[in-house]
């Protein structure tokens, strides 16, 4: 009985083990066939044509070395279906991948972990290009790196990548997941100084006992708080997690998420760069070895050189330490023992009057940008004109707003100073008149020829009037726009100007030159002998109510936007301009010219003659509520159609018109395809896009100084998607119409009003 009850045992576990073994191996089976892995269900494998086949799966396997044709191919399946790609979280590059090509991760935004094949030998070592055909991806969440067994070329260590023999560091994933990195004391070196580029997440990084490269790049992880170095390593130091070279002579790096204000630095410091100093630092003491302080942006191709102190822009004072025989401290300002260099006026210094010394022979532009506690600004005999007449290197850039006056010494051979004004040394240029200057008039000198772009700054809010001597002949390329001045004189012996009751013409009187912004009259005739508006700003006046246009001269673009006041038009019998109702158009009515900005009238009806509406022909109009386009209008520059009219809140448009529509008073073309103006004051603040737009002819800033909160899209739009802020194209990432101003044209949104 005992024995059967054995056998019985023995059978059930012979029987369970062989079913466990037929399920192992129908696993396998199923495993090799790819049909039920569980690690093979989120995987696809790109072979080059199979892109359209993509499902979004988490893991993509690149199968052989990328061609252009096939990121052209990987392109339009992104393009068609991006939220598939936006899956994906970890890239491998297989095995029969030698090259990797760093353009490739463009096409996964949250990717996390690239995987490296045991065959590639080529990784992007240098700067990664993460962008290809205008698709973009800042690999913001990439976190990890690893490498196949086998590679013989790289290896990885906790994610980081290295060569094969741990001696270069190739990369740290930009999202890095760990807040501390050890560096392996064989690495010598960077593959490239953007191995260790903008590291988000890192918080302390320690520098291995051999590593004698680069470490730029430290700079530009924004956690960064500490930094230490292996002991033996005979390179770098840390003190106090701040990295030097070894010998203390170098500052390597302040940690960026370090806000100090002061900092102390070593007495043996001889090379400082101030781009390494945490830009909190309000007081800094230059120590007593130093020989040299610069800055990486010293030469700027935009402006030449700089200063460096410039960086710092929360610096208050500059000191030099006790025994240092190259800097000295004059006036706050920071010099070398010879005072031949200057290296920058601190940014927050309150400094009243400026007196450089002899010795400083060039003045670079921003010496004294945005200081606007200087009062006075004296120049020594050996500085000279630098900066081809570019007034900001001596102050004309509109942020020295309490300078009254300039003097330069005698000896001085390129400049001097008259009455507190400076000109060139033979006194042709007039370069700067100081914006705080007193007094209502001035008379620029009979040796005059040239006033300098902005020697006249439009903050010169004093100056009701300006004499022009009888040798200025040219003025800067925006002519001259004072806010306050009511009328131009000139002598008449000048041959290239004269003036007529306060306004500004050429000798011939063939062109306008000047309009002052304050002069009182109500209305201005533009005589027939002129054919030209020479300068921005001619007609920006507080005043003019009426422009009688007896000549041919174009008008400027922007003349609705600096007459505030203006009610109507008028002309005589040219062949230029039409009048009808105080409305400006061309000789034909078939160009709308300009709606005067002041007209006080509800409703505009454009007449049926009309084909053209010019830019900034309806503008700035408090009256304005309803504009009704003609039948034959067939171009609008919509882009700011209407701008700061704000009872604006009806567009609509006659039957008959051929290419526009409007639905809820918002103008479109004919079919709807394409937003071409909004109305500025439309009193909804959620706006309902038709479900056929599919492009917008209006700017987002525009749409932000609107009363509109939120969009919405209708129900059946196959190009564009909303989170209620943003209007995105569905196959792109960036919006195409914005109310947020942060993401609007990313990084240049302005005041319309300053364009014009």
């Amino acid at each position: 009985m005992k024995c059967s009850k054995q056998k019985t045992n023995v059978l059930r576990h012979m029987t369970a083990l062989m079913l466990a073994l037929v399920m192992v191996f129908s696993l396998a089976f199923v495993n090799a066939e790819g049909l039920l892995s569980a690690s093979a269900a989120g995987r696809f494998t790109f072979s080059g044509t199979n892109a359209a086949k993509f499902k979004g799966e988490k893991t993509f396997v690149i199968g052989k070395n990328v061609s252009t044709k096939m990121k052209n191919a990987l392109k339009t399946a992104y393009n068609k279906n991006q939220k598939s790609f936006s899956k994906v979280n970890k890239v491998e590059f297989g095995d029969k991948v030698t090259v990797v090509k760093e353009d490739v991760l463009a096409f996964f935004p949250n990717v996390k972990t690239v995987v490296i094949g045991k065959n590639v030998a080529d990784f992007p070592e240098s700067k990664w290009n993460t962008s290809y055909s205008g698709i973009t991806n800042n690999l913001e969440k990439f976190a990890t790196i690893q490498v196949k067994k086998g590679n013989d070329n790289y290896s990885a260590k906790a994610g980081v990548l290295y060569n094969k023999k741990k001696t270069k560091l190739v990369k740290i994933p930009q999202n890095y997941n760990k807040t501390s990195y050890s560096m392996p004391d064989s690495v010598t070196g960077l593959a490239s100084d953007d191995a260790i580029a903008n590291c988000s997440k890192l918080v302390t990084f320690q520098i291995g006992k051999n590593y004698e490269g680069s470490l730029k790049k430290l700079s530009t992880m924004p956690k960064l708080s500490t930094i230490t170095v292996v002991a033996g390593n005979t390179e770098y130091t840390a003190l106090d997690g701040v990295l030097y070279s070894a010998d203390q002579t170098r500052l390597i790096c302040w940690p960026s998420a370090r806000k100090d204000t002061i900092v102390t630095l070593p007495d043996t410091i001889k090379s400082l760069n101030i781009d390494m100093l945490p830009k909190t630092v309000s007081t800094l003491t230059i120590p007593r070895d130093t020989t040299n302080v610069y800055s990486d942006d010293t030469d700027n191709e935009t402006y030449g050189k700089r200063y460096a102190l410039n960086v710092l822009t929360n610096l208050s004072s500059v000191a030099v330490a006790d025994g240092n025989q190259n800097f000295v401290v004059e006036g706050n300002i920071l010099y070398n023992s010879k005072k031949t260099m200057c290296y920058g006026i601190p940014a927050k210094s309150s400094v009243t009057e400026i007196a450089l010394p002899e010795g400083i022979v060039n003045i670079y532009y921003n010496l004294f940008y945005n200081h606007p506690t200087i009062t006075k600004i004296h120049l020594p005999s050996t500085v000279v004109m630098e900066g081809g007449g570019n007034t900001a290197v001596f102050g004309g850039d509109d942020t020295l707003v309490s300078l009254a006056a300039y003097t330069v010494a005698e000896e001085n051979q390129s400049l001097k100073a008259v009455d507190g004004v400076l000109y060139s040394k033979d006194g042709k240029d007039l370069i700067c008149y100081p914006i705080a200057k007193a007094g209502t008039e001035f008379v620029v000198p009979d040796e005059v020829e040239n006033i300098y772009e902005n020697a006249l700054s439009n903050k010169c809010t004093a100056l009701t009037k300006l004499t022009f001597g009888k040798g200025v002949k040219a003025l800067g390329n925006n002519g001259i726009n004072l806010p306050n001045l009511t009328e131009y004189q000139v002598v008449d012996e000048n041959g290239t100007f004269c003036a007529r009751d306060g306004v500004l013409y050429t000798k011939s009187m063939n062109a306008i030159c000047g309009y002052p912004k304050k002069k009182p009259d109500k209305t201005f005739t533009v005589q027939n002998s002129i054919e030209d508006i020479a300068y921005y700003g001619v007609f920006a006046n507080d005043f003019l109510k009426e422009l009688d246009l007896q000549g041919a001269a174009k008008m400027p673009s922007w003349l609705t936007m600096s007459l505030p006041k203006l009610e109507s038009f008028s002309t005589g019998d040219n062949g230029s301009y039409k009048v009808k109702n105080g409305v400006l158009y061309d000789y034909d009515m078939e160009e709308l010219y300009y709606y005067p900005p002041a007209k006080d009238t509800a409703n505009f009806v454009v007449p049926d003659t009309v084909k053209e509406i010019d830019e900034d022909a309806i503008l700035n109009n408090p009256y304005l509520k309803k504009v009704v386009l003609g039948k034959k209008v067939n171009y609008i520059s919509s882009k700011w159609f209407g701008y700061g009219c704000k009872k604006l809140a009806t567009i609509e448009v006659n039957k008959s018109n051929k290419y526009f529509t409007a639905k809820s008073g918002v103008l479109y073309n004919k079919k709807v395809t394409t937003v071409k103006a909004y109305p500025y004051g439309k009193k909804g603040k959620t706006y309902v896009i038709p479900k056929t737009v599919s492009s917008f002819d209006i700017y987002s800033e525009f749409m932000q100084e609107t009363k509109v909160k939120k969009f919405k899209i209708e129900k059946g739009n196959k190009t564009l998607t909303t989170d209620g802020k943003n209007v995105y194209y569905k196959k792109k990432k960036t919006p195409s119409l914005t109310l947020d101003k942060s993401l609007a044209i990313e990084g240049l949104y302005v005041n319309p009003v300053a364009l014009w």
